[in-house]
């Protein structure tokens, strides 16, 4: 097993001690913050400790909630958990308005967004314009965090908060897995989880497709005029499953926008819509088998690769969107989701 140290750090991000904890849960997630959870003997806790930081895993997390607790047997422990560092983004709004972003790489408008609107003690890694094209209008009042991870879900990216323990210092960068599927044109190798080929176990897959819908409509009232957008999510082949959305656009104070701002938002908010309300279930949760493939080295969080469950006759290319690792003793065990609504 690889050998993982936790570091008990203080507010200052000073170090405390090398833990050994009784039992250790690290959350990775791609398209919201991830979590933690580490169980301490009474003797190895201090009040002082604010983050957890490990020296195999580039997430930083920072304790939110400590439960102290008795077991059946009488061993007394200290449970300390929380989010990691992404949450920083939670503790800041969309206010005042941004207007909208439009025709720029997502990846460059949403660095200027997180740049305007942050107060936490970070910089933000210069975009390198990989992804996509977009048009955003956040939300007025809308956290940070949310219209973030919103925005780059669309385009099947995400964020990291990069600690760097010897210099203490943290940067927000954005950044998308590999693609590991068989049709990938990058020169990567394949990665494909297999009950045929055991290195997966005790699958778990829920697909309902009874809400989902590939085509909106949406109109919206403006100055007196209605303005109409069609945003059409449809794969190639598939057949157009259709919703319409009335809403209202609202404009905060004292901005001025344009037709085109308003259009903007209409589609962002249809595109946020067919993803969160009308996206359909397809999830599936497995353990890892070790032995076949090498994590953070063949495959990591946000990676696509393919999964085939012969049972269900499915064969799927689906982006990794959660990694749950636990150590307990001497065990460690790894299990992650694939799918989670993610846009194709």
């Amino acid at each position: 097993m690889e050998k993982v140290d936790f570091y008990a750090l203080d507010a200052n991000k000073g170090l405390i001690a090398i833990l050994a904890p009784t039992e250790t849960q690290w959350n990775r997630k791609y398209y919201e913050c991830g979590t933690f959870s580490i169980q301490l003997p009474i003797d190895q806790y201090s009040k002082d400790i604010e983050y957890v930081y490990c020296n195999k895993r580039p997430e930083l997390g920072h304790v939110i909630k400590r439960q102290y607790k008795i077991d059946a047997k009488g061993f007394r422990y200290i449970q300390i958990s929380g989010y990691f560092e992404e949450y920083l983004l939670e503790n800041d709004i969309i206010y005042p308005a941004y207007g909208a972003g439009s025709g720029s790489h997502t990846d460059f408008v949403i660095s200027d967004i997180v740049n305007t609107y942050k107060s936490g003690l970070f910089s933000v890694a210069t975009p390198t314009n990989f992804l996509p094209s977009c048009d955003i209008a956040p939300e007025l009042g809308k956290s940070l965090m949310e219209v973030t991870y919103s925005v780059l879900q669309e385009k099947q990216a995400s964020y990291r908060m990069n600690y760097d323990y010897e210099n203490n210092s943290e940067s927000f960068s954005i950044w998308q897995g590999r693609d590991l599927t068989q049709e990938n044109t990058d020169g990567n190798n394949q990665v494909t989880f297999s009950i045929n080929f055991k290195n997966l176990k005790n699958p778990d897959v829920l697909i309902d497709n009874s809400n989902y819908k590939n085509y909106c409509i949406i109109q919206s009232e403006v100055n007196g005029y209605t303005l109409t957008e069609i945003v059409d999510n449809r794969k190639a082949g598939e057949v157009k499953k259709a919703v319409y959305i009335s809403t209202t656009i609202d404009k905060p104070d004292n901005v001025e926008w344009s037709e085109n701002d308003y259009r903007a938002k209409m589609r962002e908010y249809a595109r946020q819509e067919l993803t969160n309300t009308y996206g359909g279930e397809n999830n599936t949760a497995f353990e890892f088998k070790q032995g076949s493939y090498e994590y953070m080295v063949d495959f990591d969080l946000g990676d696509k690769v393919s999964v085939e469950l012969n049972p269900m006759e499915i064969s799927q290319d689906v982006r990794i969107v959660a990694i749950n690792e636990v150590w307990k003793g001497s065990e460690h065990t790894l299990s992650f989701e694939v799918g989670n609504n993610i846009l194709k």
